[in-house]
């Protein structure tokens, strides 16, 4: 059996070096525009499972922790609504949830990490609707 050429392993290498960068520098490798992209698409779609909750429960009190759509603590509740995992954003910090006469807003801290600041990534969420507007 002959020994493999430079050449002949050259993909190889190519697929083992991509794969060790991915593992060190893992989400290091994003930019935050494109983290900003995600958590605001991660929103959209834990909005939806906000309104699905809120048909289940029409006449319930409004939640107060986004926990409580993995851990069916209402009667009227259908969950688990989402995986843990899916209550985290981008930089693997906890999305907040934000109730207000206008509704329900989900909101990323951003890059920062600080709520409240001007980087955050805020969706806003209808009541019952399940329309969502940016």
């Amino acid at each position: 059996m002959k020994p493999m050429t430079f050449i002949a392993a050259f993909p190889f290498l190519v697929v083992i070096t991509a794969g060790v960068w991915a593992a060190v520098f893992g989400h290091e490798c994003y930019s935050d525009e494109g983290r900003r992209m995600g958590a605001r698409s991660s929103l959209k779609s834990l909005c939806a499972h906000v309104v699905e909750f809120q048909i289940d429960c029409p006449t319930a009190s409004p939640f107060n922790d986004l926990q409580e759509l993995i851990q069916s603590v209402r009667p009227c509740s259908t969950g688990p609504y989402v995986r843990p995992s899916m209550l985290k954003d981008p930089w693997d910090r906890p999305f907040l949830l934000d109730q207000g006469d206008l509704g329900i807003a989900l909101i990323s801290t951003g890059p920062d990490r600080v709520a409240r600041t001007t980087d955050d990534v805020r969706v806003d969420c209808s009541n019952m609707d399940g329309a969502v507007r940016d």
